[in-house]
């Protein structure tokens, strides 16, 4: 029986389930409906899937992040579509997990998924249920029903059966699925991944014998003319391309102007990825030069592919059932729901906030400051996004107070701190009802174990007993609001505390330190983690209250 899966087995699940994908790309290409019926969306995800592969071929390694890594990043370069950036993406989240040398266990792998989900639903503009994005959200909540599952042998089954069975649901989901009474191709296409490396695992390797040829992506010196074709219908044209980004926008580009900056201008099916001074562009354009234009500005476009969608729709219809679609079926945007899904955002007074909170499903981060916040920015946010329900994160009390007094559809949280919001946040759907969301966020809360390291300052009249009457303990560890240990030193403190906890850090800790430590102090903390085996992270953060907070994963 297996519970860890070694490289070379990896890489050859891998190869299996993207051949299962590209073998499977004429099925898929022949239910893709949604957002146009333009017959590409097999071909996108497997030239995507492919290009992930080229790029771990000839890769002798031992480390399972690295092979993420690489085929991510191939994906990344290559992908293709709505579908084909999604799945890159989400291939992207499941690096990232894996970037701290872990090995390849099955409850890793199902822990990925949330990551998966997160990078995938951040790169579209606009998320729609009933898509591929939709069953990722989906995956990444199955955790729990399979954790108590160590090895592939019983995981690979079951896993596929509950994959099918949340596929199968987008045929509901979605009102030209129902008609045409078919899954979403992109998420059929996902299922066959997972498919194919369940097949690698149990030695019926699925070869690869289509010939995958990319001849639309073409040069960006040659002339635009060449991809227009005059049509009357209002497809538009489906326009991807690469900038790299130039000296001055690789330290000013802000991805979410820069997607604002594409919905102004009216384009649609925006998707947006930056990776390194790279950014990855695909959306749908009646003028694709004036999207070409906003690009250029930026820096130099690398590669462009334009796709006519009324030629591809036309040809599409040929072979779909003699029927005439909808009128639905005229314009992408007609397909988003006239209320957009909830919307998750973080309202705090911590003056510095980690990157790994952008990084997250949060629509916006809030800062308050001096007692700023009033009813007043509540319906700014209502106005600027228009979701049907908003769910707040908030560490301030006077603010959830405003927000709970405010019922126009606004919902919110209490944080015990700002570490709290992790958990939450990762755990967050749109598609899940502001009870449903609350009530989860109250379960996970109960279940985070955080730590405190204080100065004698920070701490209560009620712990006052606790001080040494010479003042000799400066510093002290709390769980909850329990003295369990104290020190002079903060860094002897908190190495002594990760020293005696090791044997509970199953999956990793998220430590945050404040700005009191210096970088000496900072240093050294770090080459004591690297010497780790576990999953950790570090972040500098603004606190009134606290030295340090730990937080076991």
């Amino acid at each position: 029986m297996t519970k860890i899966l070694l490289p070379k087995k990896l890489k050859e699940i891998l190869f299996s389930g993207a051949n299962n994908l590209i073998n499977s790309s004429k099925e898929i290409n022949q239910i893709n409906f949604f957002p146009v019926p333009d017959s590409d969306t097999g071909t996108n995800m497997s030239i995507t899937i492919q290009s992930g592969i080229n790029n771990i071929l000839d890769l002798d390694t031992d480390d399972v992040g690295l092979i993420f890594q690489q085929m991510s990043e191939g994906m990344l370069i290559g992908a293709r579509g709505n579908s084909g950036i999604i799945l890159s993406q989400f291939f992207v989240g499941i690096s990232r997990y894996f970037s701290k040398n872990l090995k390849f266990t099955v409850k890793n792998f199902l822990k990925s998924f949330s990551y998966g989900s997160i990078e995938a639903y951040n790169a579209v503009y606009v998320p729609k249920e009933g898509t591929i994005l939709s069953v990722i959200q989906k995956i990444a909540r199955i955790y729990k029903k399979f954790r108590h599952i160590v090895y592939f042998e019983n995981f690979f089954p079951e896993f596929i059966e509950e994959v099918k069975n949340i596929v199968a649901e987008t045929t509901q989901e979605m009102e030209i699925l129902k008609e045409k009474k078919v899954v979403d191709a992109g998420a059929l296409g996902l299922l066959k991944v997972f498919e194919g490396m369940k097949d690698g695992f149990f030695d019926h390797k699925i070869v690869n014998y289509q010939n995958l040829k990319d001849n639309n992506f073409q040069n960006h010196n040659e002339n635009l003319e060449s991809f227009i074709i005059n049509s009357n219908c209002n497809h538009g044209y489906c326009t991807e391309f690469l900038i790299l980004l130039n000296e001055k926008q690789q330290k000013t580009f802000n991805l979410k102007e820069f997607r604002k900056k594409l919905e102004k201008n009216n384009f649609s099916s925006i998707i947006t990825v930056k990776a390194n001074n790279i950014i990855k562009v695909h959306a749908h354009a009646l003028d694709p030069d004036k999207l070409l234009n906003v690009g250029l500005k930026h820096g130099q476009l690398l590669k462009i592919k334009i796709d006519n969608m009324n030629f591809q729709t036309e040809n599409h219809l040929l072979f779909s059932e003699n029927d005439n679609p909808s009128n639905e079926l005229q314009n992408p945007d007609n397909y988003l729901e006239n209320k957009k899904l909830s919307g998750l955002f973080l309202i705090t007074n911590c003056q510095k906030i980690p990157n790994i909170f952008e990084d997250s499903y949060l629509k916006e981060i809030i800062n308050v400051e001096n007692d700023n916040f009033s009813s007043e920015n509540l319906k700014k946010i209502k106005s600027q996004y228009q979701f049907k329900d908003n769910i707040f994160l908030t560490d301030d009390v006077k603010v959830f107070k405003i927000i709970s007094d405010y019922s126009d559809n606004c919902h919110v949280f209490l944080l015990p701190s700002i570490i709290y919001a992790l958990p939450l946040i990762y755990s967050f759907s749109p598609e899940q009802s502001p009870l449903e969301t609350l009530s989860i966020f109250e379960e996970l809360s109960k279940e985070v174990t955080a730590f405190y390291i204080k100065n004698s300052l920070h701490l209560s009249l009620n712990n006052s007993e606790n001080l040494n009457n010479n003042g000799k303990f400066s510093f002290f560890l709390l769980e909850d609001k329990k003295i369990i240990n104290k020190l002079e030193d903060k860094v002897a403190l908190l190495l002594n505390f990760l020293e005696e906890k090791e044997s509970e850090i199953f999956e990793g800790i998220t430590i945050f330190l404040s700005f009191s430590f210096s970088k000496q102090e900072e240093k050294k903390i770090l080459n004591f983690l690297k010497l780790k085996k576990y999953k950790w992270e570090l972040y500098n953060i603004i606190m009134e209250s606290s030295e340090c907070i730990l937080m076991l994963n």
